[in-house]
């Protein structure tokens, strides 16, 4: 039996903006930092998958190894499963995440840590008949209003599946779960 992949859509015109304060795959040439005894006061960034996830810290495996990161007070913080969040326990293990902040000893000290959105193309091939579900090719879509992470409310999406037709070009970031397979969607620009 075959298991179905749900993509989880927002819809928006404009730039999104994702994961740690932006990050995302550009992050991935940055290695992680080498220890340090006395606080560094340069910014690093660090990305990798998640071994264990507390409402206090994360363990991110990296290229040159573990990494534990504790948000600093007011860390922005952007789960692919959960949104903005205020704890290290809304990441999922496995989830690949950028964080951003000040090396500690062997600790990064993290503003901001974000699940990694990659960009994605699809076209749709049909829509449902009540418009919640798009097959594309990529498989279906799941059309749901998303909230855009750190973004003000005049610039949130609006649900707008009437316009996501047979043909539509939809061009945005994903983010796939770890644990499910499923993968969503932040829609930003939809072609005729």
């Amino acid at each position: 039996m075959e298991r179905r992949r749900f993509l989880k859509a927002s819809v928006s015109t404009g730039a999104v903006a994702v994961g740690a304060g932006g990050l995302g795959a550009l992050l991935d040439s940055i290695p992680a930092a080498a220890s340090e005894t006395s606080f560094d006061l340069e910014t690093i960034g660090v990305v990798g998958s998640v071994q264990s996830a507390t409402s206090e810290h994360l363990v991110v495996r990296t290229s040159s190894g573990d990494v534990e990161i504790i948000p600093t007070p007011g860390a922005r913080m952007y789960s692919g499963a959960s949104g903005e969040t205020t704890t290290t326990r809304d990441f999922l293990i496995g989830d690949r995440v950028a964080a951003q902040g000040h090396m500690q000893e062997a600790t990064l000290h993290a503003t901001s840590i974000g699940s990694i959105f990659e960009p994605i193309e699809v076209v749709v091939t049909s829509v449902s008949p009540d418009g919640s579900i798009a097959d594309t090719t990529l498989g279906p879509i799941e059309l749901k209003a998303g909230r855009l992470p750190y973004s003000p409310a005049s610039r949130q999406p609006e649900h707008c599946s009437a316009d996501i037709k047979p043909r539509s070009l939809l061009q945005g970031l994903s983010w796939q779960n770890p644990a499910s397979g499923e993968r969503y969607l932040l829609v930003h620009t939809i072609a005729a």
